[in-house]
């Protein structure tokens, strides 16, 4: 048994385990209660509160012994600078205040381990949130990396690396708040571009490590399109459901981007994906500032119409257009009014309106009389883009299937593996149905 026992306490009884919500290779998380007092002007409350603790734990090296309490195997030299990481990541968290950043309350050593004590998100990771629907349409999938934006300006200004952005390392609450959670792999930078320590960055994950991570050699600046390139494949998993491809076929077959045409994700999205997964990293945006912006842009079609409106201030005409890449100046035209350099030679606009009034009365007229008059154009409304792949895409129901095949009711419940590896081969099937489709049309 690797896990503490349900109602095991720490700090003295300041914490009692009363769920198990996660482990990875270097560590357990629970869910804890403790109690907080309030005070008003005419008493005190205490109430008990939800809060998370993680627990350094190496799965391939430590074991809990025989009481169930105390961890074992910890005076290797790579447990003890591990240990030391942990450590340090949480008191480097705790200097983060941001409000998409989960909190960390205290870091302790007890069992003969360490533990630190965080904010509990009542959610899911956004990674569950996805699988649960399939995928997410743009305009969420957007906003949730704009809050993920947030959260890793901030830490950049604060001279830290995130290192394994992924949508399993953010939480959804239940009212759709973002979080970004585990830190195992941050990293701290000096002013100097040095990072804090000597150790070799981690290798991240794939499809979502950029293909120098695993070998990035330290030139003194702050690397910041690392975690740029991970935001860029955690918004294509948000928006096509599926997992980014690994760093090495980008860099030979380029971006995959059919699927996302055809869900109808638009081309400023498509390019702002391309941009951030570029496998050169001068390529990529350079910082998150410019990658959210970026987003922010719209970019319209050629065709869009020019609008032309009043401008009541110069009493003239005033002509706006946005085109496929940049928006352009306004330009005002002052008809019948003299100009600044005395062109004084300009017709009086109202003889002018006189004569543009006249001329569209005759045009009319000539029109009706030669009975050269042009049918309303029928317009055949298309079904959404989204609605025509939809039998491709994975949903609610093929998530049901699978937990009912499984034997569980939640995805947290699932083997992760397993669970992932049944879905693709749902998706594989229906995309081999959608083709065969296609070729009898």
């Amino acid at each position: 048994m690797e896990r503490l026992n349900l109602g095991s306490t720490l700090q003295g009884g300041k914490y009692r385990i009363v769920d198990f919500l996660g482990q990875g290779s270097f560590g357990i998380t629970y869910l804890a209660k403790t109690r907080v007092s309030v005070n008003g002007q005419l008493g005190k409350l205490e109430v008990s509160v939800n809060v998370t603790i993680k627990e350094f734990f190496m799965s391939d090296f430590n074991v809990r012994s025989s009481d169930g309490v105390n961890v074992e195997r910890t005076d290797s030299s790579l447990v003890k600078n591990y240990r030391q990481k942990f450590r340090r990541e949480a008191e480097n968290l705790s200097k983060l205040d941001h409000p998409n950043i989960v909190k960390v309350l205290e870091v302790f050593d007890e069992n003969n381990t360490t533990y630190y004590v965080m904010e509990y998100v009542d959610g899911c990771s956004v990674d569950d949130y996805i699988v649960s629907r399939g995928h997410l349409p743009e305009s969420e999938a957007l906003q949730i990396t704009r809050d993920v934006c947030s959260a890793l300006s901030y830490m950049h200004g604060h001279r830290m690396l995130h290192l394994d952005l992924k949508p399993k390392n953010m939480m959804r609450s239940k009212e759709g708040k973002i979080f970004l959670i585990d830190f195992g792999l941050a990293k701290q930078y000096l002013e100097n571009g040095e990072p804090e320590s000597s150790t070799s960055l981690g290798l991240g994950t794939p499809g979502y490590a950029p293909i120098e991570q695993s070998n990035y050699r330290q030139d003194g600046s702050f690397p910041e399109t690392l975690d740029i390139y991970a935001l860029g494949a955690s918004l294509y998993k948000m928006l096509t459901g599926q997992a980014p491809p690994d760093s090495s076929f980008v860099l030979n077959e380029g971006l995959p981007c059919a699927l996302l045409h055809q869900l109808g994700v638009s081309k400023n999205t498509i390019a702002v994906l391309e941009k951030s997964m570029a496998p050169i990293k001068k390529d990529r945006y350079q910082t998150v500032k410019s990658f959210s912006s970026a987003m922010s842009h719209r970019f319209v079609d050629k065709e869009e119409t020019i609008i032309q409106h009043v401008d009541e201030r110069s009493n003239g005409y005033e002509h706006t257009k946005e085109d496929s890449t940049v928006e352009s100046p306004s330009v005002s035209l002052d008809v019948g009014k003299p100009s600044s350099q005395g062109d004084s030679h300009r017709l009086p606009f109202g003889f002018i309106f006189w004569l543009i009034s006249i001329g569209l009365i005759l045009f009319v007229a000539f029109n009706l009389l030669s009975g050269n008059t042009k049918k309303p154009v029928e317009v055949v409304e298309e079904a959404p883009v989204e609605e025509a792949v939809a039998d491709i895409l994975l949903n609610a129901e093929d998530t049901t299937a699978v937990l009912s095949e499984l034997g569980v009711a939640t995805v947290e419940e699932a083997d992760a593996t397993i669970f992932q590896e049944k879905l693709d081969a749902i998706l594989a099937e229906k995309y081999e149905a959608y083709e065969a489709a296609q070729k009898a049309e």
